[in-house]
């Protein structure tokens, strides 16, 4: 997993930024003031290995980086800030000097910004580096919100008023959303705005982290708790990461209300590389015997492989990681072992039906979902399908100029939840990969402007075009069909 030594674009409000030595991490953080106007945070963390320091007297030295920040709305500069930001003093002797943080906070009339960061290593001859960030003001006062998912190196009670104090707790933050092998708790803040609309009724937050890939839940990581609403109520939550594999996760936060409905949602993109190998050998598997059984019979190690990949989209968490295991590792008595084992806990009585009746439906994934370089059951439709089997209802369009090729799946009844559908869309034409777009299942893809996505093939609506008061565009069936598929 590699990180551009250029410049990163991270997610949509955390970047990596260098030149030829100085590094930088740098995110933003939206928040909504109950009593006045919204402001932003900005996290900047210089790396202090990437900066030249020099003497500031006979025993230490000291690296100064230049920072110019501008706020800009409609080309008129409404913020300007510049100042130098000093590393700690270290002695001439030390070889690196400490990564320093600075933090701002600004407030800002609701609206749209561009925002330019301009860093300095005052020091080095090198030239000034620079970033530009666009950035919506959008709170509404009248609906229940979140602000962005702050993440956090560390957090501990306000003893003293400081820069870093926030709703009682002093909230360093963590402007980077890579974490490495040596970093085993993620650790984030969120604030919930507009909850006292639900009178004295309570309602559920909910966190979880989820596979970025797949949009898989990590069972083992998810929490929920039930609070009342207040001015602003307060989300700061953790998770561990110890055994977390290395790959591209979404950490989740949601408001449900009492009656199941989403009141607010919010999602954060991160990375993870973690090189330690997972055990493969489980007890409850190893010590099986598998002869004459029907994963004796295979032992061509590519096969295993292979029949071990197409159980992703219907395993667990835990499971998940064993198969990426035996998988990477290809010992066919460990891989037939587990094979077995996992369909066992399936249907104990007869697992080789089980395995054989899947392998049907995989079939059926791969001549139905197949796209360009990707077998069926790899796509996001052929997931949803081995997942939770045919749709009864698909609504398909291929022939609407204004929007790209789209299916709408009506799933009636999907486990405890009914009357459920996922939105499929094609955005590389040529690849004929239907990509997962938004579903109102649980830990599925939530995208509440999908449909303005779906038809940002024409880019003739612009930034403010409102979907929600807009209804389907020029003539476009795709609300009616959603709401009435068929």
């Amino acid at each position: 997993m590699k990180k551009s030594a250029l410049l990163l674009l991270l997610s949509l409000s955390i970047f990596q930024i260098a030149n030829a030595k100085l590094t930088a991490h740098v995110s933003f953080g939206k928040f909504d003031n109950p009593e006045g106007s919204p402001y932003l945070e900005t996290y900047l963390k210089i790396l202090g290995g990437s900066t030249k320091p020099a003497s500031v007297n006979n025993l230490h030295i000291q690296s100064k980086i230049e920072v110019q920040w501008i706020f800009r709305m409609n080309d008129k500069i409404v913020h300007f800030e510049k100042y130098n930001l000093l590393s700690p003093e270290i002695g001439i002797s030390d070889s690196i000097v400490p990564d320093f943080l600075n933090q701002q906070r600004i407030s800002l009339e609701k609206g749209s910004y561009v925002i330019e960061l301009h860093l300095k290593d005052l020091n080095s001859n090198d030239a000034e580096i620079k970033i530009e960030q666009s950035v919506n003001m959008n709170f509404n006062k009248d609906t229940i919100q979140l602000s962005d998912i702050e993440l956090l190196e560390s957090f501990s009670p306000t003893t003293t008023e400081n820069i870093y104090s926030k709703n009682g707790y002093d909230l360093l933050p963590y402007p980077d959303n890579f974490f490495p092998q040596e970093i085993n708790t993620l650790r984030f803040y969120t604030e919930i705005y507009n909850a006292v609309s639900t009178g004295n009724d309570p309602f559920l937050i909910r966190y979880y982290l989820s596979n970025e890939n797949n949009n898989q839940l990590l069972e083992d990581m998810i929490v929920q708790k039930k609070e009342s609403g207040k001015k602003v109520n307060v989300i700061l939550g953790e998770f561990p990461m110890q055994n977390l594999p290395s790959g591209n996760y979404n950490l989740n936060v949601e408001v449900v209300s009492k009656t199941n409905v989403l009141l607010a949602y919010k999602q954060l993109f991160f990375q993870r590389l973690n090189t330690i190998p997972k055990p493969i050998v489980s007890t409850d598997y190893m010590n099986l015997n598998t002869t004459n059984t029907f994963v004796s019979r295979i032992t061509n190690p590519d096969t295993l492989v292979y029949l071990i990949d197409v159980l992703y989209p219907i395993s667990a968490a835990n499971e998940v990681n064993v198969e990426e295991n035996q998988m990477m590792i290809k010992d066919v008595n460990s891989m037939q072992k587990f094979l077995y084992f996992f369909w066992a806990n399936r249907n104990n009585a007869d697992p080789q039906t089980a395995w054989t009746n899947y392998m049907i439906e995989v079939d059926k994934a791969n001549g139905s979902f197949k796209a360009l370089n990707r077998k069926g059951y790899e796509t996001d439709r052929g997931r949803v399908y081995l997942k939770y089997g045919a749709p009864n209802f698909i609504s398909e369009v291929k022939d609407d100029p204004e929007s790209y090729p789209y299916e709408i799946w009506h799933y009636l009844k999907l486990d405890i939840q009914t009357n459920k559908k996922f939105v499929f869309y094609c955005p590389e034409l040529i690849t004929q990969n239907y990509k997962l777009l938004h579903s109102d299942a649980k830990g599925e893809i939530y995208n509440s402007h999908w449909d303005l996505v779906l038809h940002s093939r024409g880019q003739q609506y612009g930034n403010d075009f409102d979907i929600e008061k807009s209804g389907d565009i020029y003539g476009s069936k795709t609300k009616e069909n959603f709401n009435n598929p068929h």
